[in-house]
Parts: C-alpha cells; sequence; structure tokens
C-alpha cells in the first residue's frame, strides 16, 4: 500500500515497536538466542480524521550495536523505504531509555511511551525497598508464595 501525502497531513506519529532490547524489550521468541528485532509502525489521522495505523517493519537489527546513532539509521533506513522522512512535523513514541532519548533528540519531537511510564510505577511499587508501597508488596509476596507452593505440589 502507498501512503498519500494527503494523508499524512493532520497528524504524523512513529512509534518504536517494543521488539527489541535497544527500547527496552526483547522479543520471548528470540530472548535465548540473542536475536534483536527492532519495528516502526505508522499512525496518523487521514483527512476524514480516521486514525490510520501501518506496522512498517519488525526486522533483525544487525547493526554492530545498539548506540543512539545506529538506533537512529536503523529507523531512518526503515522510513526511507517507504518514501518517508523523520523531521519535526513527526512525533516519535519511544521509552525513556538514554540512547532512545539520544537517538531521537535532534530533527524530530520525541514522546514518552505511557505503557514505559506505567511499568515503571509498577516495577516501583513491587521492587523498591524504600517503597511507600509496603502493603502492596506484602500482598504480592504472600500471593508469590502461595503460587509457589501450588506450583512445587503438583510436581510430586
Amino acid at each position: 500500500m502507498v501512503l498519500e501525502t494527503e494523508d499524512l497531513v493532520i497528524f504524523k506519529t512513529l512509534t518504536l515497536l517494543k521488539y527489541s532490547s535497544f527500547s527496552g524489550y526483547k522479543t520471548l521468541f528470540f530472548l535465548n538466542i540473542g536475536l534483536h528485532y527492532g519495528g516502526v509502525s505508522l499512525h496518523f489521522v487521514d483527512v476524514n480524521y480516521k486514525l490510520r495505523m501501518f506496522i512498517l517493519a519488525c526486522k533483525l537489527y544487525d547493526l554492530p550495536n545498539q548506540k543512539a546513532f545506529n538506533i537512529r539509521e536503523f529507523v531512518n533506513k526503515i522510513v526511507e523505504d517507504f518514501g518517508l522522512i523523520i523531521n519535526e512535523d513527526i512525533f516519535i513514541v519511544s521509552d525513556n531509555e538514554p540512547k532512545m532519548l539520544s537517538a531521537f533528540k535532534e530533527g524530530v519531537m520525541r514522546v514518552g511511551c505511557s505503557t514505559y511510564y506505567i511499568n515503571k510505577v509498577i516495577q516501583h511499587a513491587f521492587e523498591l525497598e524504600e517503597s511507600l508501597c509496603i502493603d502492596v508488596q506484602l500482598l504480592f509476596s504472600i500471593v508469590r508464595d502461595i503460587i509457589s507452593h501450588i506450583r512445587q505440589s503438583h510436581k510430586q
């Protein structure tokens, strides 16, 4: 499908999908063999105010490292394959990892991913020793122990 320029008039967003370790996640399928995948999806509102979403790519990240420059080049290449460019009219949605902040600090508007923020709040509640969520941590610990006990009893 070819994307028409007039379809991109109102709002354009490129979203980095959570398929790669450079955005903080690895796919479950490739976790044990060390392959990293990156993906780009395009989200925009067309002239009829309808939200359009396309997955442009989910491909092997085969660059030598996951430094900001390479991440940006990886995304730029995918976008250019579709005749699009990243500029100040585009919003990039990614997590707040330093690599991602650095990769998209120039020539684009970067927005933090809401899922990433929610994940950090939950991680804070369950993992930090000095958290103010002692009751939540205690409940989580009790439930984890119960589940562990049930799993052990089925193995006998």
